[in-house]
């Protein structure tokens, strides 16, 4: 493979799995058994108990299969792979290949469960319809490793990032509220080099 030609993995570590584990407690706690209850009183008794039961719980194992894979699906399409080539200038998403200059839009996307809050960089080419996410600091508070903190930067010196407007605000005065998540190029440096820590400020609007 020649130097053109290799890629870097932009960030190979996963986030934690603590919010689906979350949703698929909550549902198995609350959901499931709701639905199984009203399964069971829906069931005409002349299929007696044991036929009740066993239907009662095929369903169940179905349910949680469905679940599971659901939620497999979500995480799989939500975490695709960005790869950069650093001398060529360029990232991949699957199929998608563009320059470092043809990123165009960044979001600071932040998920929480209890306390504990996951940061996550979006880049973005709107002409190309290529997104590319990178962690920042996860749910157990882990930062990336400095070398993707550099490339990172680096990719976002070379973009061209800038907060959209809306046909109705030309003007931008209204930016912040009508794209909440959206950060200029300066914040998304910034977020880059020195990863929020638990409990910092973001230069984005709380969710309500």
């Amino acid at each position: 493979m020649s130097e053109s030609s290799k890629w870097t993995v932009l960030d190979d570590r996963r986030p934690s799995n603590a919010a689906l584990m979350f949703w698929a407690h909550a549902f198995s706690i609350f959901a499931l058994p709701t639905l199984l209850g009203v399964l069971w009183f829906l069931l005409p008794e002349s299929l007696g108990v044991s036929s009740r039961l066993l239907i009662t719980v095929l369903t169940a194992m179905v349910l949680v299969v469905l679940l599971v894979a659901y939620l497999v699906a979500i995480r799989r399409r939500r975490m695709t792979s960005t790869f950069v080539s650093e001398r060529l200038g360029v990232l991949r998403v699957g199929r998608r290949v563009v320059h470092f200059s043809d990123i165009d839009r960044a979001r600071l996307l932040v998920s929480t469960i209890g306390a504990e809050r996951c940061v996550q960089l979006e880049l973005s080419s709107q002409e190309h319809r290529l997104r590319a996410s990178v962690i920042l600091r996860d749910y157990d508070g882990r930062a990336r490793p400095t070398s993707t903190a550099a490339l990172v930067g680096r990719i976002i010196e070379e973009s061209a990032i800038e907060l959209p407007v809306s046909r109705g605000d030309p003007q931008g005065n209204f930016t912040r509220y009508n794209y909440p998540e959206n950060i200029t190029k300066a914040d998304a440096l910034a977020m880059a080099l020195n990863p929020p820590l638990p409990g910092d400020p973001l230069p984005v609007l709380p969710r309500l």
